[in-house]
């Protein structure tokens, strides 16, 4: 097996008999090997695409050098063979998977079953740089994007600019689909034009009727009071399918509201009694705010957050707040939070902290606090581009509504994670503009 390294891509040449190793039981592992670059060909997989139509005889295209670089190659050859070659300079690929500048020729098996035993290792590396590879670029790819998930192509035509016969068909692969990132990108004018999510909320409406075989139990099950997709979607399996069945009963709570929790079950203002063996509150939560709210952190005028924000939050970036200095926020209010994946917002916000503690440990500052202005500008920024949506028009979490007496404030940044992250990234490049750095490792030792 030969093996030519030019620039940062990797050729192998797979054909024992061309690299005089005769035929042996052990073929079937180069057989899979060849199959599964065959496959990959045939699927127009790039990560694995091959450069040649006969892979029998010519080079193929293994993976690039972002795949590689994700595989740990220690103590591993990366070419074995008859002939192990490299450029006249060494790549800075080699560079960084640790083989020395030095190093003009990589690891020769001597025998045939190390030749064998290289074609299966080089299988399963394969396999794994491919895998590795599709994670990196899909999970570089969320960052981009305005859900930070990765995998759903932007919809580039407004609802209006369909037909309604298109609109349907459209509506339909979306159901058929599945997911809420997926049916909302229908249309990139759907959480911004009643109208436009007028089409999208019928469409499910009718969906909910065709299942729910009780036409009274459908309307009571049918949402009139909110766009679709204001309020987060909620993926089911099989829940509207549950009310056919004759054990389940739906009662309208908001028509008959529970007067009485009983010995036996509870008793709503109809006189009606139910019978229960268990009672499971759902009640909600103090979204994006209750938990920090309830923290006693005080500032050195005596001001806790809970008093900062009890006309609702405000803070810059959902990072800092303006008056608490060396506070810092993971997905605060005012940041996509909620509006994103959040693992994907959380690391974001934890890789923009690590590197501004970095950045004040080289400038020697040991305090850290966002100007007055700056939080201002940002809060009237974040209320500007949730007034552009629908998204206050429901009474949801995200607005503080299941709270009694919280301050109605559409929360989180609904603006894009990406423009967010973009946002993020021009404050660091500019030197952390807004923010205030101060402080000396001495004061700070005082």
């Amino acid at each position: 097996m030969t093996c030519l390294l030019l620039s940062s891509l990797v050729y192998v040449d797979l054909n024992p008999i061309r690299s005089g190793i005769a035929q042996t039981p052990e073929q079937s592992v180069y057989t899979s090997v060849c199959t599964r670059i065959r496959q990959a060909k045939d699927a127009g997989d790039t990560p694995l695409r091959p450069l040649a139509a006969n892979i029998q005889s010519e080079l193929s295209f293994v993976t690039t050098e972002q795949y590689l670089a994700l595989v740990d190659w220690t103590g591993r050859a990366l070419a074995l063979g008859k002939r192990g070659v490299i450029a006249d300079d060494t790549p800075p690929i080699l560079k960084r998977l640790g083989l020395r500048p030095t190093q003009r020729c990589l690891q020769v098996p001597s025998t045939e079953s190390h030749y064998w035993r290289a074609i299966g290792q080089l299988e399963t590396l394969m396999h794994a740089a491919t895998q590795a590879g599709r994670k990196w670029l899909r999970r570089k790819a969320a960052f981009d994007t305005p859900f930070g998930i990765a995998g759903f192509p932007a919809p580039t035509k407004r609802a209006e600019e369909a037909s309604a016969q298109e609109r349907q068909t459209a509506y339909e692969a979306k159901w058929a689909e599945g997911g809420s990132i997926s049916f909302l990108y229908s249309y990139k004018d759907l959480l911004v034009n009643k109208e436009a999510n007028d089409t999208a909320s019928d469409f499910v409406r009718e969906r909910i009727r065709e299942t729910v075989n009780d036409p009274k139990v459908a309307e009571q099950l049918i949402p009139y009071d909110h766009p679709i997709g204001t309020k987060r979607l909620i993926l089911d399996t099989g829940y509207y399918e549950t009310y056919n069945r004759d054990n389940v009963t739906l009662v309208d709570v908001r028509a008959t509201p529970i007067e009485q929790i009983t010995e036996d079950g509870l008793r709503t203002a109809d006189g009606q009694s139910y019978e229960l063996d268990a009672i499971v509150f759902a009640t909600g939560f103090d979204a994006m705010t209750g938990a920090l709210r309830e923290i006693d952190l005080r500032n050195a005028q005596g001001l806790s957050i809970a008093q900062k924000w009890q006309d609702g939050p405000r803070c810059y970036l959902g990072l800092v707040m303006a008056d608490f200095p060396n506070l810092f926020m993971i997905t605060g209010p005012q940041s996509p939070s909620v509006k994103a994946q959040m693992i994907l917002a959380g690391e974001q916000h934890t890789d923009w902290i690590v590197d501004c503690l970095a950045h004040m440990q080289t400038q020697g500052h040991n305090r850290i606090e966002v100007e007055q202005a700056t939080e201002d500008a940002w809060v009237q920024h974040n209320n500007e581009i949730a007034d552009s949506t629908l998204y206050p028009l429901a009474n949801s979490w995200y607005v503080g509504a299941n709270i009694p007496g919280k301050p109605r404030i559409f929360m989180p940044y609904v603006g894009g994670f990406d423009r967010f992250k973009r946002t993020c990234d021009e404050v660091a490049a500019k030197g952390y503009e807004g923010i205030r750095m101060s402080g000396t490792k001495a004061s700070a030792a005082v």
